[in-house]
């Protein structure tokens, strides 16, 4: 195994302890991450004529020799060169990423807890109206599990008669929606037994990273 110069700065240790064989570098991957390596770099190299021979890894590496220091979360590169029986690979530093990420998904974590908890429903839908995302209080309100819903189409979840007023607003009459537009209609829930509910709809299918309506739900007692 060669490596650049830049990996001295990235593993945080000296040159003499760089890697010089794949058994090296597999020994500073994560433990839980080794056998993932291992068989991705497996399939690559069994199926390198259909797909290339390039193939993206996300692991991490334990770059240090000091425990308390976290590892470093990367992306792995690998192009395997048949003609020459060699392997290309570019690490790139993931870290700040994946902190980032981790960040975000206790947020929403978080937000699940909270409104896992209350008598307000979120559901996130599609271009066609299919649902992609409900908040946990869908299931203490409706009964429905965590991942029952998903790719389910909202209409189809209301009475039969309101179905079509639902449809005007999330399917056809988009371009005239006014955020926080209001409708009252019921809800089939798991057992079959209809909730009225009160929708209001916002339409965030223009925003890049929402791209999808969203629709806070609340039962009317």
């Amino acid at each position: 195994m060669t490596l650049s110069e830049e990996c001295v700065r990235l593993f945080a240790i000296g040159e003499a302890l760089l890697p010089r064989t794949l058994t090296d570098f597999v020994n500073l991957i994560h433990p839980e991450d080794r056998d993932r390596f291992r068989d991705s770099l497996d399939d690559l190299i069994e199926t390198r004529e259909k797909n290339l021979g390039k193939k993206r890894i996300d692991l991490r590496l334990c770059t240090n020799q000091w425990s308390d220091k976290e590892p470093y979360h990367i992306a792995m590169f690998i192009e395997l060169d048949k003609q020459h029986r060699r392997a290309f690979g570019t690490i790139v530093n993931r870290t700040h990423i994946y902190r980032e990420t981790l960040a975000q998904r206790q947020r929403i974590d978080k937000l699940d807890r909270l409104l896992g908890q209350s008598d307000l429903a979120i559901f996130t839908l599609d271009l066609n109206g299919d649902i992609t995302y409900y908040t946990p209080s869908v299931s203490v309100i409706f009964g429905y599990g965590l991942n029952e819903l998903k790719g389910i189409n909202m209409i189809d979840l209301v009475h039969f008669d309101e179905r079509s007023s639902l449809a005007q607003v999330i399917m056809y009459d988009r371009d005239n929606l006014l955020d926080g537009q209001k409708i009252q209609c019921r809800l089939i829930c798991v057992d079959g037994s209809m909730l009225a509910i009160k929708l209001q709809v916002f339409n965030n299918l223009a925003d890049p990273l929402l791209d999808c309506l969203t629709l806070y739900c609340w039962r009317i007692d």
